[in-house]
């Protein structure tokens, strides 16, 4: 089972990525990584109100790159929704995966 990472900020709405990570040859390898960006989060906050969205989706062992939020620069820039409805797929699949596996309680 490949380790689990997760980085994130600290405001109102923040970028995370989430990534299944291994070496090969010194360079480390997202198998898969995902960014998602989760609005409305605040310690202690009632979790049902908190929106979570994926961004985008990497998978280095087959070159696939795709996003389905676009950014210019720090600001929303537009959105594809039928990525988005594919990257939220994949996600929920992942997630429960993630779950299964023992790394969220």
């Amino acid at each position: 089972m490949s380790p689990l990472h997760g980085e994130g900020g600290k405001h109102t709405a923040d970028l995370y990525q989430l990534a299944h990570t291994f070496l090969q040859y010194g360079d480390t390898m997202h198998d898969p990584a995902m960014d998602f960006i989760v609005m409305g989060y605040t310690k202690g906050c009632d979790p049902t109100t908190v929106i979570i969205c994926p961004a985008s989706f990497r998978q280095d062992t087959t070159g696939h790159y795709s996003e389905s939020v676009r950014f210019n620069g720090s600001t929303f820039g537009g959105y594809y929704p039928r990525e988005q409805a594919d990257q939220t797929y994949f996600a929920n699949i992942w997630l429960r995966n993630i779950k299964e596996q023992g790394f969220l309680q």
